[in-house]
């Protein structure tokens, strides 16, 4: 990388998002993720790689998500750190996991009481009549897990900013090379 302050800041994302896996009260520990349709939603970082270069999230198997991302694996995450108003884009390539040693390891690493959010008797979004059957659950752990799977985002391209003051903004768009990512300055 040429640019002294494009290699700080790399780092300084690459730190932030391994930090943000600490503490749920970190701003980039939550990040919306769009899909194809466009749908988005807010969903929690789970797991980072800065050598391979990915992002994980966790999701039930069985939600409009999961087909969005089958039909076309293009997702883009988006993080915001109101206190210093940074803006972090990750444009990426999805790959569900559902029954490899990436989900079974991810799942036994879950608290026995995050089991639960992928027990529901009916997969998400499905309209019920009353709140209750939206709570129903199985009781097996089996069913449980039949329904996790972990999403693992490749990341094709990285577009930081940062809102200065009287328009005094900064912005890096960071593109894979042979020898790991390139900024380049954009105008914000």
């Amino acid at each position: 990388m040429d640019d002294p302050f494009h290699a700080r800041v790399l780092a300084r994302i690459w730190q932030k998002l391994a930090d943000a896996l600490a503490g749920p009260g970190d701003p980039w520990r939550t990040a919306v993720v769009a899909t194809a349709g466009p749908s988005a939603r807010i969903l929690v970082l789970r797991a980072v790689d800065p050598v391979a270069a990915t992002v994980d999230f966790h999701t039930d198997a069985r939600s409009a998500k999961v087909a969005q991302l089958s039909a076309d694996p293009r997702a883009e995450w988006v993080f915001w750190e109101p206190r210093v108003k940074e803006q972090l884009r990750l444009a990426t390539t999805a790959t569900v996991h559902r029954d490899d040693a990436l989900a079974e390891a991810a799942w036994a690493a879950l608290p026995p009481q995050a089991w639960r959010e992928y027990a529901s008797v009916a997969p998400p979004g499905h309209a019920v009549d009353e709140l209750a059957q939206a709570h129903a659950r199985e009781t097996v752990q089996a069913a449980a897990r039949a329904n996790f799977a972990v999403v693992r985002c490749a990341i094709q391209r990285m577009d930081w900013m940062q809102v200065g003051p009287a328009a005094e903004h900064q912005r890096i768009r960071f593109e894979p090379g042979e020898a790991g990512f390139r900024g380049r300055w954009l105008v914000p």
